[in-house]
């Protein structure tokens, strides 16, 4: 199965997410999560491919519980807005991804805070 063409996170980077999981809860509890068997959770650790329908899972367990496990990138920032701006034309969705990080890199400016360096990284990808 190739990458999606939009930018989502890598399987890579959830395949970690998941393992750091496993080590601080439980294979049981984190295939529940996903909405894997054991079995097909242990298949995806151990390297092999996934099908579509499970790299969505994978991908989505991820944005909701598997970034706290390696933190925010850039990569995290966009597979999350993909998912908040699912359904709407390319178009669209770049417009509001524009949006969405222009207005937090207004926000962490008013107040005199640096924005963390994802909303930069994202922004000049788009610019």
């Amino acid at each position: 199965m190739s990458e999606p063409s939009r930018p989502y996170v890598s399987l890579e980077v959830v395949r970690e997410a998941v393992r750091r999981a496993v080590g601080r809860r439980s294979l049981r509890r984190v295939a529940r999560e996903v909405g894997l068997s054991p079995r097909g959770l242990t298949l995806f650790l151990e390297g092999n491919r996934s099908q579509s329908g499970t790299a969505l899972k994978l991908r989505d367990w991820y944005v909701l519980h598997g970034a706290a496990a390696v933190g925010v990138s850039g990569d995290t920032a966009a597979a999350s807005l993909n998912q908040l701006l699912d359904g709407l034309e390319e178009g669209d969705r770049e417009q509001g991804m524009i949006m969405i990080l222009g207005t937090l890199d207004m926000l962490y400016r008013r107040r005199k805070k640096t924005p963390p360096p994802w909303i930069e990284d994202l922004l000049h990808r788009r610019l």
